[in-house]
């Protein structure tokens, strides 16, 4: 008899793992559908619910009378805001294999004249160069695509910056910015840089993004802790509950700009150990930081504060990746990744209105249950895309 127990007890700890992952799909499954769209991970859930976050942004990019926050510099169109949406949209368009959003995408770039923003040196107004190349490098659009972005970039490379990279006087006039002083600039610099080299074949802007891209790891990475501080500002600050301040959408910024240059490098080039083992060792501090309702919170490490969707949503993308691409693994990383997507997609209003994201800023803040923004979505399509090329791929 107690051989026996023994003996379920045992087949009962070798698929516990799988109970696990199959109670996070249920209940989250559960929730999902309550509000309208099912959270479970495959192919068609996937798909109703990232089309809807898709169409909903897109549509209502006339009247953005329900965002708090819109950035008061550069020109919009062109800016990070609506890069990051972008960013996300191109790639679900692609992963999906959507016509009319890839048209969606193309017209965008056109409507800019494939152009920048409008400050030189500022990595926020070279995200929307990632779409260009992305678009270029795809065929849908012809060299048009490369001139702003190749006339920014050689100028730059002309006479590099050597500003510090400590963030004086203030934000956001800080000297700093022109270079990569800041954790979101890995996102939304250092990937175009290595994917124009990719597009064109001349190595010089992928051996300066990584450069400039290492520098900024060393100054701003947390070793004990395993994440990004925002920018100097924040050492040896600590948040309303006592933690460490790690900003929760600075470090998905990171993060996801850690694995788009894994995507621009070349598979033999030597620079991708250094990623690799930066991706690896803060997807472990990440798996950590996880509240049991899924999410990341706004303040990393202060897991009784609010719940955020934008920082969660760019977790989730490179977590997904990082199984995808072998770099993790999957049994450990899988019921995290679905708790986060459950918890995501349970912030979509029915008719496709991504909820929980916090406000432009540049430090955690207050997050709101309607709150929404572009880039909130753009980081929700990242992940969408993810999730789907593994349910597919298990079909």
């Amino acid at each position: 008899m107690t051989k026996r127990k023994r003996g379920v007890m045992g087949h009962y700890l070798l698929l516990a793992p799988v109970v696990a992952t199959l109670l996070v799909v249920t209940t989250w499954t559960l929730a999902g559908q309550a509000k309208g769209f099912s959270a479970a991970p495959n192919a068609g859930a996937v798909r109703r619910v990232a089309d809807a976050v898709a169409v909903w942004q897109v549509s209502h990019l006339d009247d953005l009378s329900y965002v708090t926050r819109l950035p008061e510099h550069a020109e919009f169109s062109r800016g990070w805001v609506q890069a990051s949406l972008y960013i996300g949209l191109e790639r679900w368009a692609r992963v999906a294999r959507s016509d009319a959003l890839s048209a969606k995408v193309l017209a965008w770039a056109e409507a800019n004249d494939f152009r920048l923003g409008d400050r030189l040196m500022h990595a926020d107004d070279h995200a929307v160069a990632q779409v260009y190349l992305a678009l270029r490098r795809d065929g849908l659009a012809g060299d048009e695509a490369l001139t702003s972005v190749r006339a920014y970039f050689d100028a730059i490379l002309a006479a590099p910056p050597t500003v510090a990279l400590d963030f004086v006087p203030t934000y956001p006039d800080a000297a700093c910015t022109a270079r990569w002083c800041w954790s979101d600039a890995l996102f939304m610099g250092p990937p175009a840089w290595a994917q124009l080299s990719a597009v064109t074949g001349d190595p010089r802007y992928r051996d300066y993004a990584d450069r400039e891209f290492r520098a900024a790891a060393d100054y701003l990475f947390d070793k004990d802790a395993g994440l990004f501080f925002r920018d100097s500002r924040f050492f040896g600050q600590h948040g309303q509950f006592g933690e460490k301040l790690f900003w929760s959408r600075g470090n998905g910024w990171a993060y996801a700009g850690i694995l788009h240059m894994l995507d621009a490098l070349p598979r033999d080039d030597s620079a991708r150990i250094f990623y690799q083992r930066l991706f690896m060792r803060m997807s472990a501090a990440l798996l950590r930081a996880q509240a049991k309702d899924g999410f990341w919170r706004s303040s990393m490490l202060a897991l009784r504060s609010q719940p955020e969707a934008s920082g969660t949503a760019f977790v989730v993308y490179g977590m997904q990746r990082g199984v995808a691409l072998g770099l993790l693994d999957g049994q450990t990383y899988r019921p995290a990744i679905l708790r986060a997507w459950s918890a995501l997609v349970g912030a979509v209003s029915p008719e496709g209105r991504l909820g929980r994201v916090q406000q432009i800023g540049d430090a955690p803040d207050e997050v709101r249950p309607e709150s929404t923004q572009l880039y909130g979505a753009g980081g929700f399509l990242l992940a969408a895309s993810a999730i789907y090329e593994d349910a597919m791929t298990r079909r």
